[in-house]
Protein backbone atom coordinates (compact mmCIF):
# COMPACT_ATOMS: atom_id res chain seq x y z
CA UNK A 1 0.00 0.00 0.00
CA UNK A 2 1.10 3.43 -0.42
CA UNK A 3 2.75 5.07 2.63
CA UNK A 4 0.54 6.81 4.87
CA UNK A 5 -2.72 4.74 3.40
CA UNK A 6 -2.19 2.39 6.11
CA UNK A 7 -4.62 3.41 8.07
CA UNK A 8 -7.47 3.61 5.60
CA UNK A 9 -10.97 2.21 6.28
CA UNK A 10 -9.82 -1.00 4.21
CA UNK A 11 -7.51 -1.93 7.33
CA UNK A 12 -9.29 -0.79 9.85
CA UNK A 13 -13.12 -1.53 9.40
CA UNK A 14 -14.54 -4.32 10.87
CA UNK A 15 -15.92 -5.71 7.44
CA UNK A 16 -14.19 -6.09 4.57
CA UNK A 17 -15.97 -7.22 0.99
CA UNK A 18 -13.93 -7.95 -1.45
CA UNK A 19 -16.33 -9.03 -4.60
CA UNK A 20 -15.64 -10.65 -7.50
CA UNK A 21 -11.75 -11.24 -6.54
CA UNK A 22 -9.16 -13.42 -8.98
CA UNK A 23 -10.62 -11.98 -12.28
CA UNK A 24 -7.61 -10.87 -14.37
CA UNK A 25 -3.96 -11.48 -13.08
CA UNK A 26 -2.61 -8.94 -10.51
CA UNK A 27 0.40 -6.58 -11.01
CA UNK A 28 3.47 -6.38 -8.75
CA UNK A 29 2.42 -3.61 -7.25
CA UNK A 30 -1.27 -5.04 -6.70
CA UNK A 31 0.17 -8.34 -5.29
CA UNK A 32 1.84 -6.71 -2.72
CA UNK A 33 -0.93 -4.38 -1.79
CA UNK A 34 -2.99 -6.91 -1.57
CA UNK A 35 -0.48 -8.87 0.64
CA UNK A 36 0.00 -6.10 3.06
CA UNK A 37 -3.65 -5.92 3.16
CA UNK A 38 -4.55 -9.32 4.16
CA UNK A 39 -0.97 -9.31 6.18
CA UNK A 40 -2.42 -5.63 8.58
CA UNK A 41 -5.74 -7.52 8.66
CA UNK A 42 -5.05 -11.21 9.74
CA UNK A 43 -6.90 -12.57 12.90
CA UNK A 44 -8.30 -8.73 13.30
CA UNK A 45 -11.28 -8.16 10.76
CA UNK A 46 -13.51 -10.00 9.21
CA UNK A 47 -13.69 -10.48 5.19
CA UNK A 48 -15.91 -11.92 2.94
CA UNK A 49 -14.23 -12.70 -0.48
CA UNK A 50 -16.17 -13.78 -3.55
CA UNK A 51 -14.97 -15.17 -6.64
CA UNK A 52 -15.76 -16.99 -9.51
CA UNK A 53 -12.49 -19.49 -9.18
CA UNK A 54 -11.59 -21.60 -6.38
CA UNK A 55 -8.96 -20.47 -4.09
CA UNK A 56 -6.49 -23.12 -5.60
CA UNK A 57 -6.84 -21.11 -8.90
CA UNK A 58 -5.68 -17.88 -7.48
CA UNK A 59 -2.02 -18.92 -6.90
CA UNK A 60 -1.28 -18.04 -10.88
CA UNK A 61 -2.53 -14.83 -11.09
CA UNK A 62 0.56 -13.72 -8.62
CA UNK A 63 3.30 -12.27 -10.68
CA UNK A 64 5.73 -14.09 -7.32
CA UNK A 65 5.25 -17.27 -5.96
CA UNK A 66 6.26 -16.26 -2.16
CA UNK A 67 3.36 -13.01 -2.41
CA UNK A 68 1.21 -15.46 -3.63
CA UNK A 69 1.95 -18.02 -1.13
CA UNK A 70 2.10 -15.48 2.07
CA UNK A 71 -0.96 -13.79 1.06
CA UNK A 72 -3.16 -16.93 0.26
CA UNK A 73 -1.86 -18.47 3.22
CA UNK A 74 -2.68 -15.84 5.47
CA UNK A 75 -6.38 -15.52 3.40
CA UNK A 76 -7.46 -18.97 3.49
CA UNK A 77 -5.66 -20.80 6.59
CA UNK A 78 -8.94 -19.03 9.10
CA UNK A 79 -11.25 -18.89 6.54
CA UNK A 80 -14.35 -21.20 5.88
CA UNK A 81 -15.13 -21.71 1.81
CA UNK A 82 -18.57 -21.78 0.44
CA UNK A 83 -18.86 -23.23 -2.90
CA UNK A 84 -22.15 -22.53 -5.04
CA UNK A 85 -22.83 -24.76 -7.49
CA UNK A 86 -24.77 -23.98 -10.81
CA UNK A 87 -25.83 -21.43 -12.73
CA UNK A 88 -25.18 -17.91 -12.29
CA UNK A 89 -27.32 -15.89 -10.61
CA UNK A 90 -27.00 -13.11 -13.32
CA UNK A 91 -28.30 -15.07 -15.54
CA UNK A 92 -31.66 -14.66 -14.19
CA UNK A 93 -30.94 -11.01 -15.18
CA UNK A 94 -30.45 -11.34 -18.40
CA UNK A 95 -32.83 -10.53 -21.53
CA UNK A 96 -32.62 -14.21 -22.65
CA UNK A 97 -34.92 -15.58 -20.41
CA UNK A 98 -33.76 -19.48 -22.04
CA UNK A 99 -31.47 -19.23 -19.43
CA UNK A 100 -33.91 -17.87 -16.25
CA UNK A 101 -35.43 -20.85 -16.32
CA UNK A 102 -32.36 -23.28 -15.15
CA UNK A 103 -32.36 -23.81 -11.84
CA UNK A 104 -29.99 -22.30 -9.20
CA UNK A 105 -29.05 -24.57 -6.62
CA UNK A 106 -26.75 -23.56 -3.82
Amino acid sequence: MAPGRRDCAATSSLMLILDDFAMKELTKSQAEDFYELIDQRYRSGSMIVTANRSPEDWYPLFPNPVVAESALDRLVSCSHVITLTGKSYRALLRPDKALAREVVTV
